[in-house]
């Protein structure tokens, strides 16, 4: 064993990533699961509550940082551009022809019919969003 190893599990830190991975498995269920998941978040740079646009309070938060008010005001503002913008609405009918079309003209199987639902989904989930924007003046996804 080299003096690195010795001072590294001394202090009781992982020499290797065997040691990191048994201590792992020792956990109990939840702990793991705990871990686990943090581990996958930080590889596969996955997004949590944390990272999208919400309210707390009086606050909106982004990222977990505070927006000034005046950048709320902006985001608002572009909400109800985007809402009611000429090209909004030309790419939310393509998308809703292509979605269809794969759906019902090209599906080889249910997996094709679940992608073009999958598009639609993501259109109903940015129209959603505008609305919660530029007509409720919310930072919370589908406010009521």
């Amino acid at each position: 064993m080299n003096w690195k190893y010795t001072v590294i599990k001394k202090l009781g830190g992982f020499a290797t990533l065997d040691d990191a991975i048994q201590e792992i498995k020792d956990k109990e269920l939840s702990e793991r699961s705990s871990i686990l998941t943090l581990c996958v978040k930080r590889l596969y740079n996955t997004i949590n509550a944390e990272d999208i646009l919400r309210e707390k309070g009086e606050e909106w938060l982004f990222e977990g940082k505070s927006l000034p008010k005046e950048f709320r005001d902006q985001i608002i503002s572009e909400a109800a551009f985007l809402k009611k913008n000429t090209l909004w609405r030309i790419l939310q009918k393509d998308i809703k022809y292509q979605a269809n079309r794969q759906m019902f003209l090209l599906a080889k199987n249910e997996g094709d019919i679940i992608m073009g639902k999958m598009w639609l989904y993501v259109i109903d989930a940015i129209n959603t969003r505008l609305t919660s924007l530029a007509d409720k003046k919310s930072g919370t996804f589908n406010k009521k």
